[in-house]
This record gives structure tokens, sequence and C-alpha cells, in this order.
């Protein structure tokens, strides 16, 4: 028989494991609140951002440290779930010692 603790510890399992699945089944197939266009330019930036910090031997932990950010907004803004403010941008453009245009698409791109 199962003591009370282990029941416990399954049952945090179990609980952790509705909430992905609720999370997923809420995120599936859909388009993020700023627009099918609005995602793309999102997109585009979170992929110019983990370029440039590669390219550098930037991991994403040194980045959100070097903005202020936990590493789980890093990995947000970089797959463009997570809007980037402006003021925010160029304090990551900083972090990485480029200029924040270096960061943004072309319109046609977009």
């Amino acid at each position: 028989m199962a003591t009370v603790d282990e029941l416990r510890a399954q049952r945090a399992a179990l609980d952790a494991q509705i909430k992905e699945a609720k999370r997923a089944e809420r995120l599936a197939g859909k388009a993020p609140p700023w627009g099918p266009e609005g995602a793309a330019l999102y997109r585009a930036v979170g992929e110019a951002i983990r370029s440039t910090r590669l390219a550098q031997d930037m991991t994403q932990e040194q980045l959100a440290k070097a903005v202020g950010f936990l590493r789980t907004s890093v990995v947000n803004i970089e797959s463009g779930r997570q809007r980037v403010p402006l003021a925010t941008l160029y304090d990551i453009a900083d972090a990485l010692g480029v200029q924040a245009v270096a960061l943004l698409p072309r319109n046609e791109d977009v």
C-alpha cells in the first residue's frame, strides 16, 4: 500500500501533466493575439536575436542576465511567442553589442 507522501507525489505529477496538456490544447493552432502578420514580425525578430546571440557564443542564460530577464523570457522572445517592447529591443541589442536595427527584418520580409 502506498504512503500518503507517495500518493501526494503521484498527484502532483498528474496535476503537472494535466496542466501542460490543457496549455497545449489552448495553444494548438492558435495565432497569437497580435495576428498572423505580427506573428511573422516577432518570429523574425526572435530569429535575429537568436542568430546574433549564437554567433557570439552567448547562452540564453547569459543574455537574460545581461538584460535583467529570466531565461524563459529569452526563450519566448527568440521563438516569437513573446512581444518585445522597443526599449527591451534596445537593451537586448546593447547586450549583444549590435545596433537595434540589426535585429529588425526588412519591411518586405514580414
